[in-house]
């Protein structure tokens, strides 16, 4: 599949989800690289190669529980949930007639796919936050340990210390560290919360639930999607000067497949 097969897909998976979520009035939100696309490139960033959501937890579950489960629809959710092989703290929405090839120990034999990410909320009290920090970013380094195909990407002290630790992770599947980063993210209660952001993933985003507040609606590959209330907030928040290009030598792809073909 060329790389403007892949966009294509992707595009049509997306505007699937989003007429799914505007009949369901289920709220979701460009994230991450994508509404940054939507933001600087109105598209894609050219080197790019994925499209990322993100829904508040409760909108999150109805969506993992509404939308299609089964492989033999035109597009399906895989989530901890339904896919005993699936190791991700997050959703994947796939194309039938697809397959992609992962670069990574977590492969799951789907088809080409958006990311769907929930969005949780923090604890208020700031020992309970610093806590739920500490406890969520131990677990997400000991997810990166285990699901890498090598330690190259470590810094030497982090590669002294998981050597140390592979006897234990050997033992502790990708699985089982996922579902445990899901349910501790998952347990500050969205709606109450002041602040929220995707701790299902490695970011650790933590910003006013206001940011994301009211959709407002972004221009993304020609199509209309909601972005947050303020994009620029939660993209401050992510990456600071967004508006910055990076160095040229950086403009790479983040390689979140080896590769997609048609079947």
């Amino acid at each position: 599949m060329t790389t403007d097969e892949l966009a294509l897909v992707q595009l049509r998976v997306l505007n699937a989800v989003a007429d799914f979520c505007r009949q369901h009035d289920i709220r979701f939100y460009l994230w991450a690289g994508t509404l940054l696309g939507a933001v600087r490139h109105e598209g894609f960033i050219p080197w790019d190669d994925d499209v990322d959501l993100a829904m508040p937890r409760p909108d999150y579950e109805r969506f993992c529980a509404l939308f299609p489960q089964s492989s033999t629809d035109a597009y399906h959710v895989v989530h901890l949930g339904n896919h005993a092989s699936y190791s991700l703290a997050y959703a994947k929405v796939a194309a039938a007639g697809t397959r992609i090839g992962w670069n990574s120990r977590n492969a799951v034999n789907i088809g080409v796919n958006v990311d769907v990410f929930p969005l949780d909320g923090w604890p208020t009290a700031a020992l309970r936050r610093r806590l739920h920090f500490a406890i969520l970013r131990l677990l997400h380094a000991l997810l990166s340990a285990r699901s890498a195909n090598s330690y190259t990407n470590f810094s030497k002290l982090q590669r002294v210390v998981l050597r140390g630790l592979l006897p234990v992770l050997n033992r502790v599947s990708t699985r089982t560290l996922t579902q445990r980063i899901s349910k501790i993210a998952s347990a500050p209660p969205y709606e109450r919360a002041a602040e929220v952001g995707v701790t299902s993933f490695r970011y650790l985003e933590r910003i006013d639930r206001s940011a994301y507040g009211r959709p407002r609606d972004v221009t993304f590959e020609g199509m209309t999607l909601p972005g947050p209330e303020s994009a620029s907030q939660v993209l401050t928040n992510l990456y600071g000067n967004y508006m910055r290009l990076p160095p040229e030598d950086q403009r790479v792809s983040n390689r979140h497949s080896d590769a997609a073909y048609w079947t």
